[in-house]
C-alpha cells in the first residue's frame, strides 16, 4: 500500500490527519520478509493533554498465503504526563484484493508498563482519539483513490 512507502502521499495524508513534523526512516530488513523503520511526529491538537513529539517503530511483514502486509507500530509518548507508564500498539493488516482495491483491518491497544489510578481515563481518551484518527486516515485515503 502506497501509504507506507515513505513518499509524498504518506506525508500528505499524515499532515491532513494532524501529524505535524512527520519524519520516517527507510525500511530496513530485520529478518527474512520483515522490515523496520522509525516514525516520529507531533499529534498535539488531537491529544489535548500532550503536544510533544511521539516516537514510534513500525514493523512490516508479509501476510502469509495472501497478497498483503501487516504493519505493527509501537508508539511511545516520552514527555507526556504518565507517558512512561504505557505504550500504544497499532496493527494494520492490509490485503490487496484487486490492483486498485485493498482490505484494511486495524487494531489499537495499550500496553501498560506501570499501572496508575488514571489508567482507565488515559486508555479511554487515547483509544478514542487514535481510533478516530485511524478512521479519518483511511477515509482520506479512500477519497484520494476514488
Amino acid at each position: 500500500m502506497e501509504l507506507y512507502n515513505g513518499g509524498e502521499f504518506e506525508q500528505r495524508v499524515m499532515k491532513k490527519v494532524g501529524c505535524t513534523e512527520y519524519t520516517v526512516t527507510a525500511w530496513e530488513p530485520v529478518k527474512v520478509d520483515v522490515y523496520q523503520r522509525q516514525v516520529n511526529f507531533k499529534l498535539g491538537k488531537h491529544l489535548p493533554w500532550y503536544n510533544g513529539k511521539i516516537q514510534s517503530t513500525q514493523h512490516k511483514s508479509i501476510v502469509q498465503g495472501r497478497n498483503g502486509w501487516i504493519i505493527e507500530q509501537i508508539l511511545t509518548i516520552p514527555h507526556a504526563v504518565l507517558g512512561s507508564h504505557f505504550n500504544v500498539c497499532l496493527r494494520y493488516q492490509i490485503e490487496h484484493e484487486t490492483p486498485d482495491a485493498c482490505h484494511v483491518s486495524a487494531c489499537v491497544g495499550i500496553k501498560w508498563l506501570k499501572i496508575t489510578r488514571s489508567s482507565q481515563v488515559i486508555a479511554r481518551s487515547t483509544l478514542f482519539i487514535l481510533t478516530s484518527r485511524i478512521k479519518n486516515m483511511f477515509s482520506l485515503i479512500e477519497k484520494e483513490f476514488k
